[in-house]
């Protein structure tokens, strides 16, 4: 893993050029990364990191043009000249041999010249502005036109796609803008030619467009726009000749927010909406087939339970490929409240995970693909300021807390016939041979219902028993009757944890439900 380099004043940060109380932009591109807050642009909003410019501190004597070389008289030294703030010159420079504080600086076009009194190394922080060169299609020359063209009410929401960073108007939810093809610097959408920066909607003809809440690109083929509660996928560059092609996937169903999705290895894109977890099949931007409920046949109801909340709540999601799933994050922007999810693809199912403390949960996660084995997985930040990750081989969590694991099998139906009940009276266990104990605890009832809400409320099982020891354990004669039964087993000892590899259950007639 790449060493971190601090940003502090000496790297151009100030405290307080970034607002993370909201959804927030971060989006590389160009070997910088774009930075929206969601402030207006008066107040801060647009920052850039610079990862590939010597940042050259100087006097110029005028201005220089945009793509012209810059040599240095003696040192040999030379750069591509990119954008000047203030008093600092950003030069990408194409030879070994850096610049130096003592000789002069030319510009091959401009004939300006600069000599630095600092020079400063990649990365450095600066305010995202724009401006329109005369030479726009080539993104080069001087700057035509200095105005400021980002959206005034700031943004929150973005992308990079087609070569084009695009970004979202918070004053104007239903718009997109687009910055000029391969120039993140222009988004002067007045002009005309082929590459020109654009800016529309998402919209049936003369109507006025869903707020956008997520912009999804898959390479630069397609890309979603999820809004409130419809989707639309563009197809193209939205500047080209022909023009990109825009057309709606569902006018039903929407996205929850703009992290709240996220694609696994072949492809298919999953996404929260407001009424469950929904899948696009790899390839369907390209023929606009609609997205798939998963949920709605086995959870009904789970979206609701969550009580979300666009205005306060964050759902950020990330495919985890060690794990073949999907790890879900929900919680309030200021961390106040959380819960967590980790959503077997294997399983189609949607398991809970927990954490020690509420600011531990992920505010953000992404998947570091590292070459080296040891430093490949799941990274995870949390409202505390962290960054942790998955651990299979710890028998405790963050601070030596014991994990709680359980899972629970069941409610099986005794018999198909509805009055009839029956007597589990043998439950084995094979557990794996490195595996330590287990608790079991065993529910029965006369409907699944019950069963399942005297788990939920943790109320005493019928009959429970703890197996210690990995392997096949001694059988289990619980004799507990019912119509429904439910098998929980856990294990919340500290430096344990357990795997099971099969179990079995022996059920016998016990007649028919009495009193009914």
């Amino acid at each position: 893993m790449a060493d971190l380099t601090l940003l502090d004043s000496t790297k151009g940060w100030t405290n307080g050029d970034l607002q993370t109380g909201g959804y927030l932009l971060m989006e590389p591109g160009f070997q910088y990364m774009f930075f929206a807050d969601g402030r207006k642009l008066a107040d801060g909003c647009f920052h850039k990191l610079n990862f590939r410019d010597d940042v050259i501190t100087g006097t110029a004597s005028g201005e220089f043009s945009v793509g012209e070389t810059m040599t240095q008289a003696n040192s040999g030294a030379e750069g591509i000249f990119f954008e000047t703030v203030g008093n600092l010159h950003f030069i990408y420079r194409t030879e070994t041999t850096a610049f130096d504080t003592t000789n002069l600086i030319t510009g091959a076009i401009s004939g300006e010249t600069v000599t630095p009194s600092a020079i400063t190394y990649p990365p450095y922080w600066t305010p995202w502005i724009t401006r329109t060169l005369t030479s726009p299609a080539t993104a080069t020359g001087t700057v035509a036109d200095s105005t400021n063209y980002l959206p005034v009410g700031g943004s929150n929401i973005g992308c990079l796609f087609s070569g084009r960073i695009i970004i979202n108007s918070i004053q104007n939810q239903n718009q997109w803008i687009a910055s000029r093809h391969r120039d993140p610097m222009d988004f002067q959408v007045s002009q005309s030619d082929v590459g020109t920066p654009v800016s529309s909607q998402t919209s049936k003809l003369g109507t006025v467009g869903d707020a956008i809440c997520a912009m999804v690109p898959f390479l630069d083929h397609y890309m979603y726009f999820g809004c409130l509660d419809e989707i639309w996928i563009m197809r193209g560059d939205p500047g080209s000749g022909t023009g990109a092609h825009i057309t709606n996937s569902s006018r039903k169903v929407g996205m929850f927010g703009p992290d709240a999705h996220a694609f696994d290895e072949k492809g298919n894109l999953f996404f929260l909406s407001m009424d469950g977890f929904y899948m696009f099949q790899a390839g369907s931007g390209f023929d606009g087939t609609p997205p798939e409920n998963l949920t709605y046949k086995r959870l009904p109801n789970i979206v609701k339970s969550f009580n979300l909340n666009r205005r306060t709540d964050k759902v950020v999601m990330e495919y985890d490929k060690d794990r073949y799933g999907i790890d879900v994050s929900i919680g309030q922007m200021d961390g106040g409240c959380s819960a967590s999810y980790f959503w077997d693809l294997r399983l189609n199912a949607l398991l809970p995970q927990s954490f020690e403390d509420d600011d531990q949960f992920p505010s953000a996660m992404y998947y570091y693909n590292s070459r080296k084995a040891t430093t490949r997985g799941m990274l995870m930040g949390g409202y505390d300021g962290y960054l942790r990750t998955w651990d299979d081989t710890a028998k405790n969590d963050d601070g030596d807390n014991a994990i709680d694991a359980y899972c629970t099998l069941g409610p099986f139906q005794a018999f198909n016939r509805m009055r009839r009940q029956g007597s589990l009276s043998e439950l084995a266990l094979r557990l794996g041979d490195d595996s330590d104990g287990v608790d079991v605890q065993v529910y029965a009832g006369d409907a699944a219902e019950g069963v399942i809400k005297s788990i939920k409320d943790a109320d005493v099982p019928q009959a429970s028993e703890t197996m210690t020891g990995g392997g096949l354990r001694p059988v289990y004669r619980p004799r507990t009757t019912g119509a429904v039964f439910a098998v929980q087993l856990r294990n919340n000892t500290a430096d344990e944890r357990f795997a099971i590899e099969k179990v079995t259950a022996k059920i016998t007639d016990a007649g028919e439900v009495k009193g009914v």
